[in-house]
């Protein structure tokens, strides 16, 4: 009886010793295997991502090559026509220009010569931004007569009805009005003189 109880006892002990060893395997893969899952590895954690070709980060400065180049600027319209030039285009005496800046490039700054009341009627304006002058656009829009004016800037349009010739040099714009029938000559030799003194 003693001995019978004695082996069970035995049986029951290694039974229970193998089950743990069993049980104690099992949880030690399935922690393992769901930290494996759950945990990246340090080279996946600190490895940084991939740069895309061609587009600087947030933080990084664009290059040179790809900055954008900075604005023009807008000359002072009466540094671009004497007071004795515009004289001789008006064929008349002229005041000293008055000059009349504008604080936005896309709107015209001008200068304007005119006649004093004791002298013959006369007047010489310039208007200078960096866009298209709106009396291009609208004198176009109503089908006016324009004359493409070759070898004096990038872009010299003439309208000889309204004595108005239009000077461009790369995003900068001169408009230039001698009223009083000026002739295309005229006009012409004006605009040459302005685009000289263009950037």
């Amino acid at each position: 009886m003693t001995t019978t109880v004695g082996r069970a006892g035995v049986r029951t002990a290694i039974t229970s010793a193998v089950l743990a060893v069993v049980l104690a395997a099992g949880c030690s893969r399935t922690v393992s295997g769901s930290s494996h899952h759950a945990v990246p590895s340090a080279a996946s954690s600190t490895q940084p991502p991939t740069a895309t070709t061609g587009a600087p980060s947030a933080s990084q400065p664009a290059s040179a090559s790809t900055s954008a180049s900075p604005a023009a600027t807008v000359p002072d319209p009466c540094t671009l026509l004497t007071l004795a030039e515009a004289k001789k285009l008006a064929g008349s005496t002229l005041a000293p220009g008055v000059d009349s800046p504008s604080p936005d490039p896309a709107s015209p700054a001008s200068c304007t010569y005119t006649a004093p009341p004791t002298a013959p009627s006369g007047q010489v304006e310039l208007f200078v931004s960096l866009a298209v002058p709106r009396a291009l656009l609208i004198d176009r829009a109503v089908k006016h007569k324009f004359v493409t004016v070759p070898g004096i800037a990038d872009e010299t349009i003439e309208e000889p009805e309204n004595s108005n010739i239009f000077i461009r040099k790369g995003s900068l714009w001169v408009y230039l009005n001698i009223p009083f029938g000026a002739t295309p000559a005229t006009l012409q030799r004006g605009a040459r003189l302005i685009a000289s003194r263009m950037p």
